[in-house]
Order: C-alpha cells, then sequence, then structure tokens
C-alpha cells in the first residue's frame, strides 16, 4: 500500500539537487504566542502577538501585513508582548503582528515582553502550532537558558519577570510538509474520488513516497496520471458510515501524516445506461441487434438487471453473457413502435429508457398469374394472384398495386397509371391494345 515515486517528470517531487530557495509554492499561515501573568484565585492578565509568513509578504515592513502595536491600557495592571523593530526605517516601532517573506531561510523573532503591576512573579508563554506552518520549519521557543522545541509542547511556565525571549525557525529541508489542508471526503455513491497528492504535499530536497493505511471499509490505490500522482478512494460495496484513513508522505528529513475523514451516506440511484440508443431500423420481418457491453453503470457497484417490453409488435430475445438481445418485430409488422428498456438493482426504482424502432417496409413479390377475363357484364378485366409474401418468402400485409398503361410494347408512352388495393383492373375502353405493367407496394 505504498509507492515510491521518483523522475524529474513528477511536478511535485524535488529533485535530490534542488536547493530550496527556488521554491515558489508556499501557504500562508500564522502562529499566535501569548504571554500571561497569574495570580491567586486563578487570576490572569495576559497580550498575544503574532508571528507568521505570507508569499506577499517581504522581510521589511509590509503595510498590508505588519501591524503596529496600539497605545499601553489604561487599567493599571497588565502584559504586553510585541515585536521591536529598529530596522524599518521611518516605520521604526514595536509591533503586534510581524509578517515576514516566505523565503526558506532560518528565521528569528525577537521578542519583548512588559508588565505593569503584576499579578504575581508567575508567568507563562503559549501557543498553537497553525496546522499549515511547513514542517520543514522547527520552531524553537528560546528564553533565558532553556531552547524549547515548540512542537513538543504548547507552553512554558516561568518564575520572575523576563523582558525578552525569540522564537526562531529552524529548517529541516527532507521533511514534508503541506501546502493546503486535504479536504475530507463525503460520498453518497460508490464511485471513486481522488486527491491530487502534489496540490497538498511537497518537500524542500529529495524525492516522496507515499502510503495509506488499510481500512476494510474503502478501496484504495495510488494512480499516476501524465505527471500527477492521485491517490484514489470509494466505499465498498454495501457500507454506509463514517471512516478515515492515515495518509503519508515521507522524505529524507521523516514524514507527514494526515488524517482524511470520509463518510458514505445512505443515498441509493438506480444503475444507468451511460449512452443509450436513440433509435433502432429494422427491415420488415428481418431482426434487428441491440448491444449494451461496457454502457451500463451502477453508481453504487450494485448488481442489476436488464429488461426489455416490446408490446404488441416487438419480441425480444436475452443473451445476457454476451450483453446482447436481438429485436424481433411481428409478422408482417412495419412502421415505427417503442421498446421499452429498464434497468434494475433491487433497491431502487428501475429507471427506463425509450428507444423507437423503425420497421422499414420489405421488397414484396412481383405480382403473378396475370390473365384477361371478360366480367359479368362482358368488360375485359385484368386478373393476378394476391401477392402476400416478399422476396425472402415471408408473410406480408396490407399491400396496393400501381397498374400503369402503356401504348407501345416498349412501355416509353405512359397512357394512364391507377393505384388499387384490389387483385384486378378494369381496362379501358376505345383502345385496339394497351401494354399494361403491374408492381407490387409496401409503403
Amino acid at each position: 500500500m505504498a509507492e515510491r515515486v521518483n523522475g524529474l517528470k513528477v511536478l511535485f517531487l524535488i529533485a535530490v539537487m534542488a536547493t530550496f530557495w527556488n521554491i515558489s509554492l508556499y501557504p500562508v499561515w500564522r502562529l499566535a504566542i501569548t504571554s500571561t501573568n497569574t495570580g491567586s484565585g486563578g487570576a490572569t492578565i495576559s497580550s498575544t502577538a503574532y508571528l507568521g509568513e505570507d508569499p506577499s509578504a517581504t522581510n521589511g515592513y509590509d503595510l498590508n501585513y505588519d501591524v503596529p502595536l496600539s497605545p499601553p491600557p489604561q487599567n493599571p495592571g497588565y502584559v504586553r508582548i510585541y515585536f521591536p523593530h529598529s530596522d524599518f526605517g521611518s516605520y521604526n516601532g514595536n509591533y503586534l503582528v510581524d509578517i515576514r517573506a516566505t523565503t526558506v531561510v532560518q528565521k528569528t523573532w525577537s521578542i519583548t515582553m512588559a508588565v505593569n503591576n503584576p499579578l504575581s512573579t508567575s508567568y507563562s508563554l503559549s501557543w498553537v502550532i497553525p496546522p499549515l506552518m511547513p514542517d520543514y520549519y522547527q520552531p524553537k521557543l528560546l528564553i533565558g537558558s532553556s531552547t524549547i522545541n515548540m512542537r513538543n509542547q504548547s507552553s512554558h511556565a516561568y518564575t520572575g519577570f523576563v523582558s525578552s525571549c525569540s522564537v526562531r525557525l529552524d529548517l529541516n529541508t527532507g521533511l514534508p510538509y503541506l501546502l493546503a489542508i486535504p479536504p475530507d471526503f463525503d460520498f453518497s455513491d460508490n464511485q471513486p474520488q481522488r486527491l491530487n497528492l502534489r496540490r497538498y504535499f511537497s518537500v524542500l530536497s529529495g524525492n516522496l513516497s507515499f502510503a495509506y493505511s488499510a481500512n476494510s471499509n474503502l478501496t484504495q490505490s495510488l494512480v499516476t496520471i501524465n505527471d500527477s500522482l492521485f491517490w484514489q478512494v470509494n466505499p465498498v460495496h454495501g457500507y454506509v458510515g463514517n471512516t478515515s484513513v492515515n495518509l503519508s508522505a515521507t522524505g529524507s528529513g521523516g514524514t507527514k501524516t494526515v488524517t482524511i475523514n470520509i463518510s458514505r451516506d445512505a443515498t441509493n440511484t438506480p444503475p444507468l445506461y451511460v449512452n443509450p440508443p436513440t433509435q433502432l431500423s429494422i427491415l420488415q420481418n428481418q431482426q434487428g441487434s441491440l448491444s449494451w457491453a461496457n454502457q451500463i453503470s451502477d453508481p453504487d457497484l450494485d448488481s442489476w438487471t436488464i429488461g426489455f417490453d416490446g408490446g404488441e409488435h416487438f419480441t425480444v430475445n436475452v443473451n445476457q453473457a454476451l450483453s446482447q438481445a436481438t429485436v424481433i418485430p411481428a409478422p408482417g409488422f412495419k412502421g415505427v413502435g417503442n421498446l421499452i428498456i429498464s434497468l434494475a438493482d433491487g433497491i431502487s426504482t428501475p429507471r427506463t429508457y425509450t428507444l423507437p424502432v423503425s420497421v422499414l417496409p420489405s421488397t414484396p413479390r412481383t405480382p403473378q398469374n396475370l390473365r384477361l377475363e371478360l366480367n359479368e357484364s362482358g368488360t375485359p378485366v385484368c386478373r393476378w394472384d394476391p401477392v402476400n409474401l416478399d422476396t425472402a418468402g415471408l408473410p406480408l400485409t396490407g399491400l396496393s398495386y400501381r397498374v400503369q398503361l402503356y401504348t407501345d410494347p416498349t412501355m416509353t408512352n405512359l397512357n394512364s397509371e391507377y393505384i388499387t388495393s384490389d387483385c384486378q383492373m378494369i381496362l379501358p375502353a376505345g383502345y385496339a391494345h394497351l401494354f399494361m405493367r403491374i408492381k407490387t407496394i409496401n409503403e
């Protein structure tokens, strides 16, 4: 469950020879440090100052980031903590907020502390390391003769007034750090979601490897797409609830681990026909084929079934193994009908799709057994046998006939034309001879 990633083409991995001063992606962070004087009965007076970094700040005075210290309060008892600056030129003075540039070098903030009418001789400094302070910084509190690792503890108590201290940021260039806080994942289906690791983890020098903690409720993997590495995760089928994964990045200087919370609600969605067909055309008395291979998706990874309703016009034979169906029109039927396709997972209401099926006319046989007869009144009549089959020998109904009369044997001079559903034609009087052509019409 761990994957080692190497190569200059992976943008979020910095080559071993890379130097930390050309890194361009930095988080914004602020650290609050509070000076407190504690008296009897739990009474306290305190003051808080802020240090940090911002990509838009400089190491000098910045109007938008560095905030001057206000005048002391009117009440007789107070403590004050601030950053003295004699290096700000015309802006020299004391500052409540001191924000520096994100140049990755060792940094030191000098701090002055003042007290007026203290409650006692008991003092403390306290702080909270912000999540986005890069892990390549090792913050140290230097007070008196003590050097305190600020990541290992969150406060320091002492007796007797101390007027100054400092916060120093040492460097560990091989320790991974966060560019941003990774998001938690919320699922309403079981389809995979991805986290682009290069957008959240980096290192000043060297390569990174990534790992994730095992979780039986989840399917997880590391997926390389182009020059990016993704952590891909989705809930297993049937899981509903809240769980978490520890996602780790390891460099030469140590490991950075974050916890990703993952929730799966009880939503269930019916299966989806990804690209349903819009029309199916079949020749009359023939069969049509329909395939849904790789076209059915269930967002919840449920098992599903497919069904067909052809009404009175169509019979459907299904081959589940091949993901195919044969659509058979009723004998002789031609025209347009609808085939209803339904997808069901046994949980949600089935999702249905309407597929128009166009049955095109087949080619009928030509009339046979043409004969000339006299009807009851002695008028000549041309009769022929009814046509009820197509050229393939399959049944047809509802046919009509086109009768064309020509005055020449080459049948170039059309005299008249008739459309009839009867299998006979009374010949017009007044002609010594006529030449006849009869065609079967299937429209």
